[in-house]
């Protein structure tokens, strides 16, 4: 297969691919995840490369044409196809637990015979010249089968996870836009597996009509489209890493608001600081200390708060957790236990809002300076 999109597109692409890649493997985690989402993008950017005219030249002039075009345009299909196996490793990860972990060996090894397969029932096409998708004979059928089986496995798999997580529900916002994008997304690999083998049906049967002609321009054209996805979403994590050692994403910024009521609370408070931290967490995680901290510390103060205070004036919430951190720093007894009117939160974002909304309130009142 060759790429009909112009090299001014496709290879801008490719560069963004192989940036995300090289990103991917210089500055995220050595998680069995993360390695695997890079060999799927890598996979497919060789695949993606593979299909442009002036590699397969290439390819085909330094290896003296024993690489030649045609048997190029069936490897770019077969890495296509290799893809789908860190996808379907990561897939069956999701749907059957750990005890998948041990089948990743047999699942890689059923890859390379597929891939082997694949590269010998395309004998007959490449002799022929012609694209194996539009020449007669049960090659054709058998070519891409192994490759559906692949494509349908990985579908099947990410669409009963999404379809399961979604049924579950209690699901963030943002997890819930990802599970359905994901849905949907495996809905298409359905459809694409179903619209690939039965323009191979045809095309083998010697039925080459109009739907096999199309079917033939989408694939050529729909490639390099298909790798700007993939090498976006694989390129997010490294732009948020980058972000986050630079302090500017979301989580370094809501800590840096809550942090000085953070301070001053855990100053009055240190009981509540938790032991035993990462070595090097990460802003989420930090984030996620602090707002524990500040909960856990609201809950302590909660016993030397004043009971004249109302909360519900303006700047009364504020003012009583300023009065609670002055009686505990002076050595009073605690009271009975009277809890702050700080609404609760189910995730952590949620969590930040509410928090940030009582470090607003805090700081209007100069509860943030307060050094007792």
């Amino acid at each position: 297969m060759t790429s009909s999109v112009p090299e001014i597109y496709s290879y801008p692409i490719i560069a963004l691919a192989v940036a995300a890649i090289c990103g991917r493997m210089i500055v995220l985690d050595r998680t069995r995840s993360s390695i695997r989402v890079t060999a799927a993008v890598s996979a497919l950017t060789v695949s993606a490369l593979m299909r442009e005219e002036s590699i397969q030249h290439l390819i085909a002039d330094t290896t003296g044409n024993w690489l030649d075009i045609q048997l190029v345009r069936q490897l770019s299909t077969a890495f296509l196809m290799l893809t789908m196996v860190p996808l379907v490793v990561m897939g069956a990860r999701w749907v059957f637990g750990q005890r998948s972990e041990g089948w990743a060996g047999y699942i890689y090894g059923a890859a390379g015979l597929s891939a082997a397969l694949l590269i010998a029932v395309g004998t007959p096409a490449r002799e022929s010249g012609n694209y194996i998708d539009i020449t007669a004979g049960w090659e054709t059928i058998a070519y891409f089968a192994i490759f559906s089986v692949w494509t349908a496995t990985m579908a099947t798999l990410y669409l009963f996870v999404s379809a399961r997580e979604l049924a579950r529900g209690l699901l963030p916002r943002r997890f819930i836009s990802m599970f359905i994008a994901l849905g949907l997304l495996s809905l298409w690999g359905v459809e694409e597996t179903f619209s690939i083998l039965f323009s191979a049906v045809l095309a083998g049967t010697g039925h080459p009509n109009a739907f096999v002609h199309w079917r033939v321009e989408a694939n050529e054209f729909n490639m390099i489209f298909i790798l700007l996805a993939g090498a976006t979403y694989a390129a997010v994590p490294v732009i948020y890493r980058l972000a986050e050692n630079l302090g500017v994403d979301h989580w370094s910024r809501a800590a840096r608001t809550l942090e000085p009521m953070w301070r001053d609370m855990t100053s009055a408070c240190p009981e509540v600081l938790l032991a035993n931290q990462p070595s090097d967490p990460t802003s989420r995680q930090r984030l996620h200390r602090m707002c524990i901290e500040i909960r856990d510390s609201l809950s302590v103060l909660a016993r030397f708060r004043s009971s004249s205070l109302d909360e519900r004036n303006g700047g009364g919430r504020p003012r009583a957790i300023a009065e609670a951190m002055r009686e505990k720093k002076a050595g009073a007894l605690p009271s009975t236990f009277r809890s702050f009117e700080v609404p609760s939160a189910r995730t952590l974002e949620d969590e930040v809002v509410v928090l940030t909304s009582l470090a607003h309130a805090c700081k209007q009142t100069e509860i943030s300076s307060v050094r007792i």
